[in-house]
């Protein structure tokens, strides 16, 4: 029978249990304060905090979590991890879930993209960790954070930086750095520019690459930049490769410090084809001066070997064969035939020598003319390809004829122990953008080129081949007029002639010409070549009357003495009013007129008109130290007018007399 506690046992058994009691509600207060404290740092927490399974069913998440992604309490359960994440995360999501049962944790933060409820995007940052109970894994718990606003950033960062790269990369310049003399960073267009001329940017200081001539003045710029001195931002000089290649370049640099130490951004533009087309507006500036100063000199050069033939063609008719002067005086007219000549192509170069136009077919020019030329240089061989139907040129045959000749004969120079000459003729058509250069309009064109394999010619002396005087020849062999009478000569028909040489390798001149739309029928060919065959008749009547008018007392006293001594009835006159005065009172008696272009007061032009008002068939033949040109050539087009350039000769004169009256078929 068991034995009845005593009261003290059992007040001590009660107190016992007051006291685990006491302990009890001290623990459960202690674990509900707790509980309490857990759930507002969870709740209250700014980081997501989340628990869910191991297929990613979500088991319980903070108020950050559920705000970030849009979502409410009630909606936990039917929340999964792999609804929240991309496709393209599933393998990365995959490696972590790995990880976590290997380690327990995860040893380091993960980036996730996760899908909110209303379909936006956020980033996340998470680490996760293992729940356990009695030693099992029940449970994944993660902490995130929001990175959305530094992945936004970073993204922005990123195509900041990638527009710079593709603006630094496509840039029409080259950019770079210079620091420490070196060249550092190029862009594209840089490492493009350093590949054409064979250099290695990183190889050798940045002077290296710039031109002798250059270098001193682009060093100093780039010193006083550097120590902050006043220096042009902007200024252009050459740069020169190893296979001697040049480039003209406009650099614009500015100081800043790089990597801490001083240094010059750089900017550097090819202009190149700039600095051609400024060289060939100057040359063509330099050459229409010259061509003015030329025309000048030849105008006035004509009218005192008009003066010195004229009295020693006088001469020679006062006196016979047997006289000692006879020879002394023939030689004075042959040597003024040869000035003649010579001021001709100066006339030539000075666009003032043109003034038979006909169309042309240049095929039929090129074979005649290279013909003629191989026959006297048996050394040379010449090929010819020349297009089929090639279109017709409206040209001074004779002009075009001795340009082709200049050419021939610069070639077979350049060529002393034989060679080839190529001639071609071709079909173009010259877009707006390809005559720019040139200032000719754009259009149909015969190009014809001349290429030889002779010498070649260097770029010192390219550039002012075409001026008059200028030869590489020794003195006495040549007098540097041929190739700037080609010049002047296709300026002058609307055209434009270019060179390229190379040394050793030879050299093309090009010529364009402008096509017209008028063909050539058999019927004008045979007729021209017809004219070529009919002999010059120089015998007139002597019965004639001539005015004629010239400012140049010494030029019209030998011109009428011309005349005189052949029996012709002559009126001078010194001035064009003088002229209509003596006109008006002997119109019946005045056969023809030969008038001088230019004049002071009244010129050759409105004299010509004043003459025509008074008698519509007055005959004129104009004369003119320049060749047929200008005004001149208006009107001579107009029919019933004769032409010669001075000096003349009695012969030719007497032919374009008779050619004007009608007298000579």
């Amino acid at each position: 029978m068991e034995k009845t506690p005593t009261y003290a046992e059992l007040e001590k058994k009660l107190k016992v249990l007051e006291q685990k009691h006491t302990e009890y509600i001290r623990t459960t207060e202690s674990l509900r304060a707790a509980h309490e404290k857990f759930k507002a740092l969870f709740e209250r927490n700014i980081h997501c905090i989340y628990f869910h399974d191991f297929e990613g069913n979500f088991i319980d998440a903070n108020a950050a979590s559920l705000n970030l992604l849009g979502y409410q309490k009630e909606d936990i359960p039917s929340i999964n991890f792999a609804t929240l994440i991309d496709k393209d995360q599933l393998p990365k999501t995959l490696e972590a879930l790995e990880e976590l049962k290997q380690n327990g944790f995860l040893k380091k933060f993960i980036e996730f993209k996760l899908k909110c409820k209303d379909g936006s995007h956020v980033w996340v940052e998470t680490d996760s960790s293992l729940l356990y109970q009695n030693g099992e894994a029940i449970a994944i718990s993660g902490v995130a954070r929001d990175i959305t606003s530094r992945k936004q950033a970073v993204a922005a960062l990123k195509e900041s930086e990638e527009k710079y790269r593709l603006l630094f990369e496509n840039a029409n310049d080259a950019i770079f750095i210079v620091q420490d003399n070196q060249l550092k960073y190029p862009n594209k267009k840089g490492r493009e520019m350093g590949k054409f001329l064979g250099l290695e940017l990183d190889k050798f200081p940045f002077a290296h690459y710039i031109h002798p001539d250059d270098r001193n003045n682009v060093i100093d710029r780039h010193i006083k930049r550097l120590k902050g001195e006043r220096a042009p931002d902007t200024y252009s000089f050459r740069i020169v490769g190893k296979q001697e290649q040049e480039i003209w370049a406009k650099l614009n640099s500015i100081s800043i410090k790089w990597e801490g130490k001083p240094a010059t951004l750089n900017f550097l533009r090819d202009i190149t084809s700039q600095k051609k087309l400024e060289n060939q507006f100057y040359q063509a500036q330099k050459m229409k001066a010259i061509g003015l100063l030329a025309g000048g000199v030849a105008h006035d050069f004509n009218n005192l070997l008009m003066c010195i033939q004229g009295n020693a063609l006088v001469m020679l008719k006062d006196i016979s064969k047997t006289h000692p002067h006879y020879e002394l005086i023939r030689n004075i007219t042959q040597s003024v035939e040869r000035a003649a000549g010579f001021i001709n192509q100066l006339l030539g170069f000075s666009r003032k020598g043109k003034y038979k136009l006909t169309p042309t077919n240049l095929n039929n020019l090129i074979v005649d003319s290279s013909h003629m030329f191989a026959r006297s240089r048996k050394e040379i061989i010449i090929h010819r390809n020349l297009q089929e139907e090639v279109w017709t040129v409206t040209i001074d045959s004779a002009q075009i004829e001795q340009s082709l000749l200049n050419l021939y004969i610069n070639a077979s120079e350049a060529m002393p122990k034989g060679g080839k000459i190529f001639i071609e003729t071709e079909n173009v058509i010259l877009e707006k953008k390809a005559v720019e250069k040139w200032d000719i309009r754009p259009g149909e064109y015969v190009k014809i080129s001349v290429a030889d394999t002779g010498l070649g010619i260097d770029n010192k002396n390219l550039n002012r081949i075409f001026e008059p005087f200028f030869t590489t020849k020794k003195f006495g062999k040549g007098n540097g007029l041929g190739l700037a009478s080609v010049y002047g000569i296709v300026d002058n028909h609307g055209g434009r002639i270019s060179v390229d040489s190379e040394i050793n390798k030879g050299t093309t001149f090009t010529i364009y010409l402008p096509a017209c739309k008028e063909s050539i029928s058999q019927e004008k060919i045979e007729e021209l070549i017809e004219n070529k065959k009919k002999p010059l008749e120089d015998t007139v009547q002597k019965n004639l009357t001539v005015l004629i008018v010239d400012d140049e007392e010494k030029i019209l006293d030998a011109i009428a003495k011309m005349l005189e001594i052949i029996g012709i009835n002559v009126f001078v006159a010194k001035s064009g009013k003088i002229a209509i005065d003596i006109y008006k009172k002997n119109m019946a008696a005045i056969d023809i007129v030969i008038l001088d272009m230019i004049m002071p007061d009244m010129d050759g032009g409105e004299t010509y008109l004043r003459l025509k008002n008074m008698d519509r068939n007055v005959k004129v033949i104009l004369s003119s130290g320049y060749s047929l040109q200008g005004q001149a050539h208006d009107i001579f087009k107009l029919g019933g007018v004769g032409f010669l350039q001075k000096p003349f000769n009695e012969k030719e004169l007497l032919q374009e007399i008779g050619t004007v009256l009608g007298q000579l078929n």
